[in-house]
């Protein structure tokens, strides 16, 4: 069984940057000895479909960049980490946390993680949206996927869903641990 580490983004939603640093949250990652863990994000509890004329909101594209900016860090930390464990031990999989408020958004956030070298994606913020509105941005998402990159759903376990969603190279639903 793998284990996923989470910050969980929900319990800093009011707050203008998340509270942790990429050092605590690997601290905490490798203590707890997760096989895996995601980059510190900031959660958008926002949809505005990409056809929408509407501007989005400026709070919303600043929690992008925030997320963004914590996993180009996060990614180099968690390698330079991985090179000083010794041969055997335990090394830890960084998952990017993608964040957005539309198919587009998420689409990009999707591709510039990708070029940080991210292997696994969660896709975060998702929690209110429609089943019609997951798909629409998986199958955006899916025009930027790299062979071999696979998606985790963070807080979604839509039973009735997941083959739909496992077309789109969703591999893992809900996180198994906060910070």
């Amino acid at each position: 069984m793998t284990s996923l580490g989470d910050c969980g983004a929900f319990n800093y939603i009011d707050e203008e940057r998340p509270p942790y640093t990429i050092d605590s949250v690997l601290e905490f990652y490798f203590e707890c000895g997760f096989d895996a863990g995601i980059s510190i994000d900031h959660v958008i509890f926002g949809y505005q479909p990409d056809d929408s004329e509407k501007e989005p909101d400026p709070a919303w594209v600043n929690r992008r960049e925030i997320s963004l900016e914590l996993a180009e860090k996060f990614i180099d930390a968690v390698k330079r980490r991985n090179k000083l464990t010794p041969v055997g031990g335990r090394r830890l999989e960084p998952v990017g946390a993608a964040q957005g408020w539309s198919p587009d958004s998420y689409a990009d956030s999707v591709a510039r993680l990708q070029k940080m070298g991210y292997k696994r994606i969660a896709l975060g913020g998702m929690v209110p949206l429609k089943t019609p509105e997951i798909i629409a941005c998986l199958q955006r998402i899916s025009e930027e996927r790299k062979d071999g990159v696979n998606f985790h759903l963070l807080g979604i376990t839509r039973i009735d869903s997941m083959e739909r969603f496992v077309k789109y190279h969703v591999s893992s639903f809900d996180s198994t641990s906060a910070f």
